[in-house]
């Protein structure tokens, strides 16, 4: 090589070390997933207390697999009776393809500064209405999702993927007519309560480039384990209307069960 061409050796490393320069110089784009309850942010761990998930023989719920849970995506939901309200998503799984089927969640209630409620839940089933009729127990139409009471039966459980071995023994027994009970975890103890309406927007990247909107029909229930813990169910009419800043359009009811844990043993790192 001749002393020009290490010249020009030389000058190329010079352009491409202030081209990186630049690059690292250059104004990167502002993070979406800022506010969130334990300062946590997509790609924090969330470490949940073990004991807890220990005393769960008959729950629909499972251990985590690992003591820490990487934080893949973010939600805040919007609910249109309760504009004090803020309600938070840490997302530990996305589901299949990003759909929410399969997914798992932290979920934290916040009013004002004060987080009041925190749980963490696990998708159970879904179940995709093929008629208009098939969703009308789910619209708060004064029956259906709302009333005091709710049966999660073996049908629905089969619907779950679990053996018919695996149902029995949540069930006790091989009939039929058998099913897990859970209450309405509200308040009142009314009759009927209309199901709550939200809007929730989910970021799939720290920037707010993935995500996914939908507007959320839902009610919370709960019965209580052999062990004396609660298990909550989650009910939820979703109709998704974006991904990725594209329309998208479709409506499904998910049933997700969550154990609720006191918030000061909850840790983001």
């Amino acid at each position: 090589m001749g002393l020009l061409d290490i010249a020009h050796l030389g000058h190329r490393i010079v352009e491409r070390k202030l081209d990186a320069a630049a690059q690292a110089h250059a104004e990167q784009p502002a993070r979406a997933d800022t506010g969130l309850p334990f300062g946590a942010r997509i790609g924090s761990l969330l470490e949940l207390p073990g004991a807890d998930f220990a005393l769960l023989e008959g729950s629909l719920l499972k251990a985590p697999a690992h003591p820490q849970l990487p934080v893949i995506a973010v939600s805040r939901m919007r609910f249109s009776a309760d504009r004090m309200l803020h309600v938070f998503r840490l997302y530990t799984d996305v589901g299949i393809e990003r759909k929410g089927e399969g997914r798992s969640f932290l979920q934290v209630l916040v009013r004002g500064e004060e987080i009041t409620d925190a749980a963490y839940y696990q998708h159970v089933l879904r179940v995709v209405p093929q008629t208009p009729e098939e969703m009308e127990p789910f619209l708060g139409k004064g029956f259906g999702l709302g009333q005091s009471e709710f049966s999660l039966g073996r049908d629905l459980l089969e619907m779950s993927g679990r053996t018919p071995a695996q149902v029995t023994a949540l069930l006790g027994t091989e009939g039929d007519e058998i099913a897990l009970e859970y209450h309405r975890d509200t308040p009142t103890d009314a009759e009927y309560v209309a199901p709550y309406r939200s809007h929730e927007s989910r970021l799939d990247d720290a920037i707010g480039d993935k995500g996914q909107a939908a507007e959320v029909t839902s009610m919370d229930y709960a019965r209580t384990l052999p062990s004396g813990e609660t298990e909550r169910l989650l009910i939820a009419l979703e109709f998704v209307s974006d991904k990725d800043g594209a329309t998208e359009e479709a409506a499904h009811i998910d049933y997700l069960a969550g154990l609720p844990i006191a918030p000061a043993r909850i840790k983001v790192i």
